[in-house]
């Protein structure tokens, strides 16, 4: 039996993602809940769980950059990927009563952003650590004015009512997710490569250099993105991801090309692309 974390408590969409990467592996795990991402890239880094899963991209609001830069710094790699359709349920003791509080974690209130302020414009909004640890609040706080952003997982697992559906601000709202773990994936045949590159130095051209053996050889983007290194104001890395694998000779010779057009150049990993055959619901 395999070990995967993921960020707690019970009733995450997290927890609905390690749900659906279980089933991809065809085998049980023990499902561990991690108090914030940090622990989580902890563990695994440890070897204290086979795999971690972390969000890294949402639709709406664009990447999770605290996971960005872990990627960075820990000894991991990347080894699955699985995207959730996002459905933010407002969650509270009962109905009736007016809304003055609103708690979630920074992302699903992002998410929700305009919704929030034309449903309930009066209302303040308080982060949590995770959206179960805001459903947890309100259902221990006994207060029917305060309500959280979360799962219908969670309103069952603390006993509170569903209040509205789809609060998120566009109803296509999907997340990615990483898979994490001490080894990328063996090669499929319909694989994805992450790496994380910096130019030798601030000149023109320099991310010219970096992207254009992708199209000379036919390799295609899949996303780029900018970090700042936060080392020097004006200084980035660049988060890449291609089709293809590591093992792959294409992917071999654009490989040995960026360590000659970069100052730092780190595999993420080489994985297997995401393929949805039917529309995972994130919220059960």
């Amino acid at each position: 039996m395999y070990t995967l974390a993921y960020l707690g408590p019970e009733g995450t969409f997290s927890q609905e993602a390690a749900t659906l990467y279980e089933r991809l592996l065809g085998v049980p795990c023990e499902q561990l809940p991690g108090q914030d991402f940090e622990q989580i890239f902890s563990w695994v880094s440890q070897g204290r769980v086979d795999y971690g899963i972390v969000p890294i991209e949402n639709s709406l609001e664009g990447s999770v950059t605290t996971n960005l830069d872990l990627l960075t710094t820990e000894d991991i790699f990347i080894r699955g990927e699985v995207i959730l359709d996002i459905d933010h349920c407002l969650l509270g003791l009962g109905e009736g009563v007016e809304i003055l509080e609103i708690i979630s974690h920074p992302q699903a209130l992002a998410q929700c952003r305009r919704n929030l302020k034309r449903l309930y414009p009066d209302a303040r909004v308080i982060s949590a650590t995770s959206t179960s640890h805001a459903a947890r609040e309100v259902a221990q706080g006994g207060r029917a004015e305060r309500v959280a952003l979360g799962t219908r997982a969670a309103a069952k697992i603390y006993g509170l009512k569903v209040l509205r559906t789809n609060m998120a601000d566009n109803p296509e709202n999907q997340t990615r997710f990483l898979v994490l773990s001490r080894k990328d994936h063996p090669l499929t045949g319909l694989d994805k490569t992450s790496i994380v590159v910096s130019p030798q130095a601030n000149r023109p051209g320099a991310l010219h250099g970096i992207i254009e053996p992708f199209a000379r050889l036919g390799i295609n983007l899949t996303k780029i993105e900018s970090r700042p290194t936060k080392r020097f104001l004006g200084e980035y890395v660049f988060f890449i991801d291609f089709e293809g694998h590591r093992e792959q000779p294409a992917v071999k010779q654009i490989l040995q090309q960026l360590k000659e057009e970069t100052s730092f150049m780190k595999m993420l990993g080489s994985y297997p692309q995401y393929i949805r055959k039917v529309r995972a619901k994130a919220a059960l």
